[in-house]
């Protein structure tokens, strides 16, 4: 019978191995203290199929990226971008949903978990605001829109930099099954998704 802490220590030392083989052989990345200038914000999901540096080829040090569950403009997720472009004068935040969305899912289907409230909770309310989707797909895309809204309309920092026109919000779906990208744009306070070239 397996010892499941044997297994995550285990784990945990391969993972110790691993990060100080590529601090070895990056020093130029692992270490040095680089200036902290990120070109873009991500406000994007917390699954492990989806890392937006790598989908879109950013270099070193150039994504701030901020992660949970349904990618939801929350208070501690929009406060962290506010800083994005405050202190570090990023200009650009995606909203970064991605295909068979499991929180956007559950949401769909009316989960209701105590314990997953502060993850549904959020995207309950994308989904009402949306009006009624037909299909999980529509409110994958209904929930990127309505955040892209949220970011917009927030009533801090971040708010004042879109209204000023410092900040710039964009939305994107990306497919999990194909690599494609689905673009979301506002059209007349709707979502309307286009497929990338």
């Amino acid at each position: 019978m397996s010892n499941p802490r044997a297994d995550v220590d285990q784990k945990w030392a391969a993972m110790i191995e691993r990060h100080d083989a590529f601090s070895a052989e990056h020093p130029e990345i692992a270490g040095g203290s680089p200036a902290h200038h990120p070109e873009v914000a991500f406000l994007a999901c917390a699954d492990a199929r989806v890392s937006p540096a790598l989908l879109f080829d950013q270099g070193h040090h150039t994504a701030f990226v901020v992660r949970v569950a349904g990618n939801t403009a929350t208070a501690s997720a929009t406060a962290s971008l506010a800083y994005a472009v405050d202190a570090l004068g990023v200009d650009l935040i995606v909203v970064l949903g991605h295909s068979q969305c499991g929180a956007v899912t559950a949401a769909f289907q009316g989960v209701s978990a105590p314990s997953l409230s502060a993850v549904l909770n959020p995207i309950d309310e994308s989904l009402d605001a949306s009006g009624p989707c037909a299909d999980v797909d529509e409110a994958i895309a209904a929930n990127v829109h309505h955040n892209m809204i949220r970011l917009r309309r927030d009533h801090g920092a971040l708010g004042i930099a879109v209204a000023e026109g410092r900040v710039a919000i964009r939305g994107a779906i990306h497919d999990i099954t194909d690599g494609r990208l689905h673009v979301v744009e506002d059209v007349h306070g709707a979502p309307h998704v286009r497929t990338s070239a």
